[in-house]
């Protein structure tokens, strides 16, 4: 037997299992429950449910040398639009040492 062949069942086997645990993967037990998405941690696929509106929020502490810090709370809307569609809006709430709170810059983005 030719030493390529050896591999073909290994690879066949490989593909099908992949294939069945994406099918799996891809489907949310309730369209209404709360995805929250954390890209440092894992990023689904889905879209928030047509109709529903979701708010993601979290806080972010930096210090600087001389003891200059920031805080930063971002805050993301997504809205469902179709089964498939999302509209995402986020803007961050800043506030620097010395400075008021302001908002941050707005992305806009489809999901």
């Amino acid at each position: 037997m030719p030493p390529g062949i050896r591999f073909v069942p290994a690879i066949a086997t490989w593909i099908v299992l992949a294939a069945a645990s994406g099918a799996a993967a891809q489907t949310p037990l309730n369209p209404h429950d709360a995805l929250p998405e954390r890209p440092s941690v894992a990023t689904h696929a889905w879209t928030v449910a047509p109709g529903w509106i979701e708010i993601e929020g979290g806080l972010e502490f930096d210090r600087f040398q001389d003891h200059v810090h920031n805080e930063t709370a971002p805050l993301t809307t997504k809205v469902g639009l179709t089964h498939r569609t999302q509209l995402e809006v986020q803007t961050p709430v800043i506030h620097a040492a010395g400075l008021h709170s302001a908002p941050g810059d707005v992305l806009v983005g489809a999901k």
